[in-house]
């Protein structure tokens, strides 16, 4: 009975423990699926953020294409306003270009009309053509010495009046245009130029040029910087030319400055200008600023006839300012002082970048004659430093006691404007050589005083430049000499010009690729007009006929064969 009893109470138990589980079951479900809810929920919920970044990045992407797409268009926009811009540019230069080439031409032909009425007036100055002059008449026939100076006096004062009228018409045509001018007064003063009244223009041969580049009517415009006092700019010295004083004027002060360019402008034609800088030797500061500001204004050649005892022998700012000039080509040259002794510590002769000129004089018995002056050892100094020498003993200059009055000085003052003359013509004709091509072309038209090669005193020597000229042969008058025919054949060349009565005829020839030996004369005809000559078979020469008519000389153009 026990164990039924016990059978059914664990029977009972075992019912009510599958009861109770399977009631809780329900509830472990329940939990389960909220669980997966919630993990839906949450994937949903990065899907949408995910969805949402891509939108963005998206809408990233096409804002910076449009932005680049702006970019690209703006620089598009921008590369064609600066094409039209370049285009307007180079219409307006065109257009200035051909309105320059048609006031040159105008000022040519008013040149011209000037020239003609100087040539008619020249020959009524002159012998006429076909008659015999006096000094070619048998002495029989030639008149009383007191006629002939009378006769002289008479052609002496015609010129002058002649000379005078042109210098008026030369004068109302400057006030038109600057451009009219400047052509004007180099093809209407071939008579006006005078001989330079200096002996050491003469002796250097400049007096000379002076005249060739006036008659060949070769213009180049040339400036040259004076550092020194101010230049009386108003004296009949410089009548004719651009003399300013770019930096002070001091009136009563002028002396020096004017006596140093008085040298420059008697020794060059009127187209070189003279810009006058006022300085201070005591006040190194002074002549820093004249150098920048000589720069600045673009000049080809520098003249400074002063002397700092710096006690280095050289000012930092200076020397700095002098490396600059001489990189740009500017030609600069220096008084070597006049103390009797070694340059060495006068500045700015002893800086490398400058040109140290010592002083020479005439000897007795021989005025005007390179070969017969010397070192002048009464005051000039010398040195290694030495570059040239030039005349610089009782030069005859400008002065400011009056714009009409001369006077003589003395000193390496005046030799240093004496070699910075002869660097304006060289910048004249060769503006595109440097320095040094330049200083080797001086050398090369150096006389050698004193021991052979180079010394202390004398540097290289005196340039005497008088055939500078002829050797150059520059771009001249081309339209008084045409040329007909020109044919090589085998090793004969054949020009033909077009005669004129009275004319001779010369056909000069160069290696273009050695400007320093210049043009050489290769024949000469006195009648016809018909030259034969036998040529080189070398393309690299380069040909030009001279016409000779009276006093006058002409070039053709240039050729090649």
């Amino acid at each position: 009975m026990k164990k039924v009893t016990v059978c059914i109470l664990s029977l009972v138990m075992a019912v009510i423990l599958s009861m109770t589980t399977v009631h809780a079951a329900p509830s472990g479900s329940a939990s389960q699926a909220k669980t997966t809810a919630s993990k839906k929920t949450s994937t949903t919920k990065k899907k949408r953020l995910n969805s949402e970044k891509k939108k963005l990045a998206a809408i990233r992407i096409a804002a910076k294409k449009k932005e680049a797409a702006l970019k690209k268009k703006a620089e598009k926009e921008a590369q064609a306003r600066k094409k039209a811009a370049k285009k307007k540019e180079a219409a307006l230069k065109k257009k200035a270009e051909k309105e320059e080439r048609a006031r040159k031409k105008a000022a040519e032909k008013k040149a011209a009309a000037l020239e003609k009425a100087a040539r008619e007036q020249a020959k009524k100055d002159q012998v006429p053509e076909g008659k015999v002059s006096e000094k070619d008449q048998p002495e029989s026939q030639q008149q009383p010495e007191s006629q002939q100076k009378k006769a002289t006096a008479d052609t002496r004062q015609q010129t002058a009046t002649s000379q005078t009228k042109k210098e008026t018409t030369s004068t109302a045509d400057r006030q038109e245009t600057s451009a009219m001018a400047e052509t004007a007064s180099a093809k209407s003063n071939v008579l006006q130029t005078k001989i330079s009244e200096s002996y050491g223009a003469h002796a250097m041969g400049m007096d000379k040029l002076k005249l060739d580049c006036t008659n060949y009517k070769f213009v180049r415009p040339v400036k040259v910087a004076v550092l020194d006092t101010s230049i009386l700019s108003g004296h009949q010295f410089f009548r004719g030319r651009t003399v300013e004083n770019r930096i002070g004027r001091t009136s009563g002060s002028e002396w020096h400055g004017t006596i140093c360019a008085g040298v420059i402008a008697d020794s060059t034609p009127s187209w070189v200008s003279i810009y006058g800088y006022m300085v201070d030797s005591n006040k190194p500061e002074t002549i820093v600023n004249a150098v920048r500001k000589a720069i600045d204004d673009g000049v080809q050649v520098i003249s400074m006839s002063i002397a700092i005892d710096s006690g280095n022998s050289y000012v930092p700012e200076l020397e700095k300012l002098f490396e600059e000039a001489y990189d740009k080509n500017i030609i600069m040259v220096a008084a070597a002082g006049n103390e009797k002794g070694d340059m060495g510590r006068v500045y700015p002769a002893c800086s490398q970048y400058t040109y140290a000129v010592s002083a020479l004089r005439q000897n007795d018995g021989r005025p005007g004659l390179i070969r017969y002056m010397s070192f002048d050892n009464r005051y000039s100094n010398y040195g290694t430093g030495i570059s040239f020498c030039a005349p610089g003993t009782d030069i005859h200059t400008a002065t400011n006691r009056a714009v009409d009055k001369c006077s003589h000085a003395t000193g390496t003052s005046l030799a240093t404007p004496h070699i910075a003359a002869c660097f304006a013509y060289l910048k004249m004709f060769y503006p595109d050589k440097s320095n040094i091509d330049l200083f080797k072309i001086m050398k090369g038209y150096c006389v050698d005083l004193g021991k052979p090669g180079f010394d202390a005193y004398y540097g290289w020597g005196v340039p005497y430049i008088k055939n500078l000229g002829n050797d150059f042969r520059g771009k001249i008058d081309k339209r008084m000499v045409k040329i007909t025919h020109v044919r090589k054949k085998k090793k004969e060349l054949t020009v033909k010009v077009k005669g004129i009565k009275g004319a001779s005829y010369a056909l000069y020839r160069r290696n273009i690729k050695d400007d320093v030996r210049g043009w050489k004369k290769i024949k000469t005809i006195s009648k016809g007009n018909e030259i034969n000559v036998s040529a080189k078979k070398n393309k690299s020469f380069e040909y030009i006929v001279l016409m000779k008519r009276g006093s006058y000389e002409y070039l053709s153009e240039y050729f090649r064969k």
